[in-house]
């Protein structure tokens, strides 16, 4: 069963562009854009296995990352 995340990234206004670059190359991020408001980018991720930890630790060490919330999705019942 296929597991889900949704990651909210804040970046450094200068480097968003980068960032899309860097998520393009992560094969668990299934789609990812641009956003208003508090975060910059929204990302949702798909493993089969729960490493959306390591994902969300992973792009947290990029330069021009600032923060990183992870929102981890429920399985359906």
């Amino acid at each position: 069963m296929a597991s889900f995340a949704y990651f909210l990234i804040t970046c450094d206004p200068d480097k968003i562009n980068q960032v899309f670059e860097q998520l393009r190359n992560l094969d668990e991020i299934k789609e990812f854009q641009g956003t208003n408001g508090p975060y910059d980018i929204i990302a949702k991720s798909e493993t089969k296995s729960s490493s959306h930890s390591l994902i969300i630790r992973q792009i947290g060490a990029w330069i021009g990352v600032r923060s990183t919330l992870a929102l981890m999705c429920k399985p359906d019942e």
